[in-house]
Order: structure tokens, then C-alpha cells, then sequence
């Protein structure tokens, strides 16, 4: 799957002439990637989560800690926002890059922390516990 997703972005970046570093994608384009597949997303710290993009606009997030939530993508202009069951009063909006062949996200709130997509593949997720406030 690793190839398909290489093969994807190596065609982007063909399509779209040469690539400056840290080229915001579009919502529609970082979704065209990743429906379907689950995205593992990683900090400088370390991994943040995983998440399952299935094709109705919704997700699965897996937490650290193997807990997981349900997620809601709504699309806002160049942004893509989540709403989790469990935080349903605070929505997660993020600009997608690409820089080179490494795909991120930057959060629109003040830290403006990034987390790159570290893999994507089928994977399906497991979770020690699912529902709302776990």
C-alpha cells in the first residue's frame, strides 16, 4: 500500500509542476489520499494517534492509550475539521501539506502544531476501548 501511496503523491507533484516545500494540498486532495485507509500521525514527539478515514465523512481516532472515538469531516475552504463524539463542542481544523513526498497537517488554532503522516496503508484498527468519554 506504501507504493500506491508514493505512486499517488509522486503524481501529484507531476501534475502540479515542481513542488516548493510545504505546499498547502487541498482538503478534497489530502482526502483523495487517505479515504478508505487509516493514517498513523506523528509529532516530534512521538506518534499522536491513528486514524481510520472510512468514505461516509466519517472517522475512527485511536488514541495513545487504545482508546478510540468517532469523527465527523466537515471541509471549510483550504481547511479539513473533525468533531469527535466525545469533544462534540470543539471542532479540529487543519491545513494539509505536502513537502516533497512528506504529507502533514498544521493546526489553524494558535500552536499551529504540525503532525506528519508518518505511514498509511489498510490497516484496520483495534481498540481497547470504544465510546464517548474513554
Amino acid at each position: 500500500m506504501m507504493l500506491k501511496y508514493i505512486g499517488i503523491l509522486t503524481g501529484m507533484m507531476l501534475s502540479a509542476g515542481s513542488v516548493l516545500a510545504q505546499e498547502n494540498i487541498s482538503p478534497r486532495d489530502f482526502l483523495d489520499l487517505v479515504t478508505g485507509q487509516t493514517a498513523w500521525f506523528s509529532a516530534p514527539s512521538g506518534l499522536v494517534g491513528i486514524e481510520h478515514f472510512n468514505g461516509d465523512g466519517t472517522t475512527r481516532w485511536l488514541r495513545r492509550d487504545g482508546s478510540c472515538t468517532q469523527g465527523q469531516i466537515t471541509v471549510q475552504d483550504a481547511e479539513i475539521c473533525f468533531t469527535y463524539e466525545d469533544s462534540s463542542d470543539q471542532t479540529y481544523c487543519w491545513v494539509p501539506r505536502l513537502d516533497g513526498n512528506e504529507l502533514s497537517v498544521r493546526s489553524t488554532d494558535v500552536s499551529e502544531a504540525v503532525q506528519i503522516v508518518s505511514r498509511i496503508s489498510r490497516t484496520r484498527l483495534h481498540c481497547a476501548v470504544d465510546g464517548a468519554g474513554v
